[in-house]
């Protein structure tokens, strides 16, 4: 009697599990984002390498042919970043499997977030352009590719490679203007429980766990993402797959910062373009009778903490 109660128990959870995943709690194989159509003609996208400016960067790619040793040679500052400039689009052609047409280095700076990362670290601002034949990933496609990549440390983003092996996985991808962020008064371990990483953030967002099987080994962290994905859609009139969590780190004791970043619409689509859903976060923000205020999780949104890209470079420090 007791093994027939045992394997009914059993049956039964087996089952509430199943239909759990199913029903799309997590987004599982049920709702995924969508990201396979073609949209804005490019994105403006931004990486920390951790290569110091002052060697170009990029001395460490040129060495001396007479030596059978990888001795860099010094030929200035200028052939160091050109050479820096065509490795990096090589590398992500690799990594991405796309036409190296699509990919332009636009800028190279010294990190200016803290005072450390001007003699170790430089901002790549760089283009992706939108595909050009149906055969290659969408611009959304690429993206996405590239915000997991970063997250996963054996990646080929990290393999085989001259500059993006150097990537900064705690920056991670910023899409200007269409990256931003959210204060919200939770701890961060009422958000992600055990997934939480070093004891102040959350990367499950770029790494996508949500969106697989993955989904009930974090299904803490998946319910607060799938509610805060859909409280904001909601509050903002857009598609709920426009809406994606990249990061959640520890802003205090009782806070965290989430960081997410609003795709454009399809073009057939009656729907908000980034900058105008942005604007209408913005307002709403400051607005406590707003729709935003009456999400699940969003009623919990701290007043004038939306932020922009342009405070974006702020967020690991």
């Amino acid at each position: 009697m007791q093994i027939t109660i045992l394997r009914l128990f059993v049956f039964l959870f087996s089952v509430t599990s199943h239909f759990a995943y199913q029903t799309g709690f997590w987004y599982g194989n049920t709702r995924p984002p969508d990201t396979q159509y073609d949209t804005v003609p490019y994105a403006n996208l931004t990486v920390k390498i951790n290569r110091p400016y002052q060697e170009g960067p990029g001395q460490h790619l040129v060495t001396d042919p007479e030596r059978n040793v990888k001795t860099p040679l010094y030929v200035g500052n200028s052939i160091n970043r050109q050479a820096f400039d065509t490795s990096f689009v090589l590398d992500l052609v690799y990594a991405l499997g796309i036409n190296s047409d699509r990919v332009f280095v636009l800028r190279v700076a010294k990190g200016t977030v803290h005072y450390s990362w001007e003699s170790s670290a430089v901002i790549v601002n760089f283009v992706f352009l939108e595909r050009n034949n149906t055969q290659e990933l969408t611009l959304l496609e690429a993206i996405a590719e590239l915000t997991n990549q970063i997250q996963i440390s054996d990646s080929k983003l990290y393999r085989g490679t001259n500059v993006t092996v150097d990537i900064d996985s705690s920056w991670g991808l910023e899409v200007i203007t269409w990256d931003v962020s959210l204060k919200l008064t939770y701890a961060i371990s009422v958000v992600g429980g055990d997934a939480v990483e070093e004891g102040y953030y959350l990367n499950q967002g770029s790494l996508g766990v949500c969106d697989t099987i993955l989904a009930v080994n974090y299904s803490m962290y998946c319910e607060f993402e799938r509610f805060f994905e859909d409280d904001v859609s909601r509050a903002l009139n857009i598609s709920y797959y426009r809406v994606q969590v990249l990061f959640i780190k520890t802003a205090s004791l009782d806070s965290v910062l989430v960081y997410f970043r609003i795709i454009p619409p399809k073009s057939f689509a009656r729907e908000d373009n980034v900058t105008s859903a942005i604007a209408n976060l913005m307002l709403q923000v400051n607005d406590i009778d707003s729709e935003l205020y009456r999400g699940n999780v969003t009623i919990r949104t701290g007043m004038n903490i939306c932020l922009t890209f342009l405070e974006l470079s702020l967020k690991f420090l």
